[in-house]
């Protein structure tokens, strides 16, 4: 059950997987428990899991690599001791910049991705780590694509020189 919740839960809004559940499996789901058992099962997935396999071990002479960066809105939920029950008037929406990474070879279809809330240098370092992942090499070309953004462009420098 709860890979199907996960699954439900990694392609749909966590307030749709109940239905999902009791549409394909006639199972009843709490309410919150779809979001609890997703974000369980996400957390333990290692890092080293999460990074691809180079399909082959050949060194590739150039990797292209793709960043931006876009912003999401967050919900903070503050502990308030005046409504400590109606959690509704304890919330408040954020916005944060989600940076998205790409990783692939020229000749594969299928790239690694990340994604990152963190700051640009915790981005650097994440898209380092998929074109190591990708068979980087000292005698490497990297590609690098973005929107000119000035952090793209330092990172890119940081992780693979100029």
């Amino acid at each position: 059950m709860q890979r199907a919740v996960t699954d439900f839960g990694a392609d749909h809004a966590f307030g749709r997987v109940a239905d999902k559940l009791k549409e394909h499996y006639g199972i009843t789901l709490p309410p919150g428990m779809a979001a609890a058992i997703t974000k369980r099962h996400a957390q333990a997935v290692s890092e080293s899991a999460r990074l691809p396999k180079p399909s082959t071990p050949i060194v590739p002479h150039t990797l292209i690599t793709e960043v931006d960066g876009s912003m999401i809105p967050t919900v903070v939920i503050e502990e308030r001791p005046d409504s400590p029950t109606d959690k509704r008037k304890c919330r408040t929406l954020q916005w944060k910049e989600a940076k998205l990474l790409l990783v692939r070879r020229p000749e594969e279809i299928e790239p690694a991705v990340a994604v990152t809330l963190g700051d640009a240098a915790s981005a650097g370092q994440a898209l380092r780590r998929l074109a190591e992942a990708a068979g980087l090499k000292r005698r490497t070309r990297i590609h690098g694509l973005g929107d000119g953004a000035s952090w793209i462009v330092e990172q890119i420098e940081l992780q693979f020189g100029t």
